[in-house]
């Protein structure tokens, strides 16, 4: 099993949750990150579905529930066959958009217009979801969109964090095709339109280079996920379910950690530079972390 290698710096703690990165700023001026030293962190190609039996959905059985600001919302805890279930906590990534409650019910509020996440956590299985805090004005639904970026010949390339997909645009004057994902929510390498699965993605970052691709915050799965070239998709960093890398923060030493433990917590942003090196914004971490694949 290939390890990689962490070098703690030192940890951007930040009063709001990071979510885009311009690596040029980070770059140019003196700021302070985590700095992972990694060694070969693909994964397999084609990797194993992590599944759960739970999921969250609207009162209406939607998976992205919409809440009103200011308001209160029951959530529905369901297993694989819509069945609601017991003994299972919430936690909100984001609790200055949207709050819990009563865990035990269920009950969120929500508090600022915007996104964040909710986690239902029940034994050792989990599911995170997108809810959607919005004002209602003039009769105007929410919308929530990804990030977007373009490639050295002038193709834009969109995150779509409702469909779990990632879609291209060639031509502006032409509707946009689907560059990667099958539209179903789940966390799924493979190749890129038969059988990549995504889950919320909103980063997005095109790495030009000849054996890079285009680089995925994939929120709701809190993973780095790369679509190469090569037209296959692999999963770089992160388990799959929120987490800290404690390790990190207790050592200033070298600490050597398993690809698979690698924990993120709905990461939002992505950026690659010059030398192939990613900067990622672990949203409901307030962190920024560098990763140096030198």
């Amino acid at each position: 099993m290939n390890k990689l290698k962490f070098f703690r710096l030192v940890l951007a703690v930040l009063l709001v949750a990071p979510l885009v990165i311009p690596p040029k700023a980070f770059l140019a001026g003196k700021r302070e990150v985590i700095h992972l030293k990694v060694s070969k962190v693909f994964l397999s190609l084609v990797t194993p579905l992590q599944t759960s039996n739970i999921k969250i959905l609207s009162p209406d059985g939607k998976i992205n529930p919409v809440v009103n600001s200011g308001n209160t919302l029951k959530l529905q805890i369901v297993d694989s066959n819509n069945q609601p279930v017991t003994g299972f906590t919430l936690e909100s990534g984001s609790p200055n958009v949207v709050s819990i409650v009563d865990s035990a019910q269920g009950m969120i509020r929500g508090n600022n217009s915007g996104y964040g996440t909710i986690t239902v956590r029940r034994g050792n299985e989990t599911s995170s979801t997108f809810i959607i805090v919005t004002k209602v004005n003039k009769g105007k639904g929410a919308k929530v969109l990804g990030q977007a970026d373009q490639d050295i010949s002038g193709a834009i390339y969109l995150a779509d964090p409702i469909k779990n997909q990632i879609l291209k645009v060639d031509d502006v004057q032409q509707p946009a095709i689907i560059y990667a994902g099958t539209g179903t929510k789940g966390k799924l390498d493979g190749e890129r339109t038969r059988q990549a699965q995504f889950a919320g993605p909103i980063g997005i970052c095109v790495d030009d280079r000849a054996r890079s691709g285009i680089f995925i915050a994939d929120t709701l799965n809190h993973s780095i996920r790369k679509i190469g070239f090569d037209n296959g998709v692999q999963t770089m960093l992160g388990t799959g379910s929120p987490g800290l890398l404690t390790a990190l923060m207790s050592s200033d030493e070298m600490t050597f950690i398993n690809p698979n433990d690698i924990t993120l917590s709905s990461p939002q942003g992505v950026a690659v530079d010059s030398g192939g090196n990613i900067f990622i914004a672990d949203t409901d971490n307030h962190a920024i972390y560098f990763v140096d694949f030198s």
